[in-house]
């Protein structure tokens, strides 16, 4: 499945940025590779497009601190990437069925809800790539 992107998501030609939230430890704890517990669970890693994180951030983290954005060109988990439909909203999301290694990782961001606990755009994510 082709990922519902504009050019101006790209990293490069083909390749789109893919952005996973994480909490700040968590991803200081990890080595070489990251897996969250949804690997084990749920058999991949979440992730979001440029287009998508804002609604990610609010829908599973509003109001959360000690959260940071990892930016991953898709190239860089093409293996593993599979772009399919949530059940619980009308969009096509990617999913990395694998593990995460941290070299593959261009941007690591902390990102933080306005007072109200809201993450609203303009996100970091605007800054990247």
């Amino acid at each position: 499945m082709t990922p519902p992107e504009a050019a101006s998501d790209r990293a490069e030609p083909g390749d789109v940025l893919l952005f996973h939230v994480v909490v700040e430890a968590e991803w200081a704890r990890a080595t070489d590779q990251y897996t969250p517990e949804s690997l084990a669970t749920e058999g991949f890693i979440h992730f979001s497009t440029r287009r998508q994180i804002a609604a990610t951030l609010n829908r599973f983290y509003a109001g959360r601190a000690g959260l940071t954005l990892l930016a991953v060109p898709s190239s860089a988990v093409e293996e593993f990437l599979r772009w399919e439909r949530a059940v619980d909203v009308d969009d096509v999301f990617p999913h990395v069925y694998g593990p995460l290694r941290k070299d593959v990782v261009v941007t690591v961001v902390p990102v933080h809800p306005d007072d109200d606990g809201v993450f609203r755009e303009p996100l970091v994510v605007d800054d990247i790539g």
